[in-house]
């Protein structure tokens, strides 16, 4: 550009008073932010920490953070985590079940069905139904040649049949108490918490103490029986 040249150089069209507005309007010109006293002076003592100081808290804040949300699962509506058997490969139908198929994860327990097969320990020779996929949460239903109203039972627990026409709406997990009417015409409690398994072609089935099972089977054919429903 020649000396004569009337336009001004890029210089000068930068310091115009447009080019003073611009750089007045930035973010990162003018005076810092006044944060409040205690936010300074906390801000101050964090920052005269050594470091090693520092990384410690800042561990130790995670591992709170990781209590906390620990402690909330087992608070979610869904229950506390149970153990479950998911498989772990795609198992073809008609194979034999072993360790080598599944493995054992924690699952809320108002998410896992009630016939969720917990160990493969005493199933006898335990063989898939039909095509499992692996992920597949495990259930009496998945595996041949076991009764699905009984599958997974705990120690000590039994399968009880009752007509859905003889009981309330219900459904699978519901948490109740069995009761019947003695000859003087008094409510008795039969079973306490018992939980319906499943409900199927009618039949609703409870898991309910293997020792009540008489006494609810009695009172079944005598009297007929009522529930009452518990929270989850």
């Amino acid at each position: 550009m020649s000396r004569s040249d009337p336009r001004p150089d890029r210089s000068e069209r930068r310091s115009g008073p447009r080019a003073r507005l611009l750089l007045s309007r930035s973010p990162w010109h003018g005076p810092s932010p006044v944060l409040p006293g205690a936010l300074d002076r906390a801000v101050d003592r964090w920052y005269g920490m050594p470091p090693r100081v520092r990384a410690g808290v800042l561990v130790a804040g995670v591992v709170a953070l990781l209590l906390l949300a620990g402690a909330g699962a087992a608070r979610s509506p869904w229950g506390p985590p149970v153990p479950v058997l998911v498989t772990t490969v795609d198992v073809p139908p008609g194979e034999g079940l072993s360790a080598d198929h599944v493995r054992t994860e924690r699952r809320p327990a108002g998410l896992v069905p009630e016939d969720a097969v917990r160990d493969l320990v005493g199933l006898p020779e335990p063989r898939a139904a039909g095509l499992l996929l692996a992920g597949t949460v495990l259930t009496g239903r998945h595996l041949a040649g076991v009764d699905p109203a009984t599958a997974g039972l705990a120690d000590g627990r039994a399968a009880f049949p009752v007509d859905a026409a003889a009981l309330p709406p219900l459904r699978v997990g519901q948490r109740l108490d069995v009761v019947a009417g003695d000859l003087e015409g008094h409510g008795r409690v039969l079973a306490r918490d018992a939980r319906v398994r499943s409900i199927v072609d009618g039949v609703v089935w409870l898991d309910v103490a293997r020792d009540d099972a008489p006494a609810i089977a009695a009172a079944a054919l005598r009297d007929g029986l009522r529930v009452v429903l518990l929270g989850p």
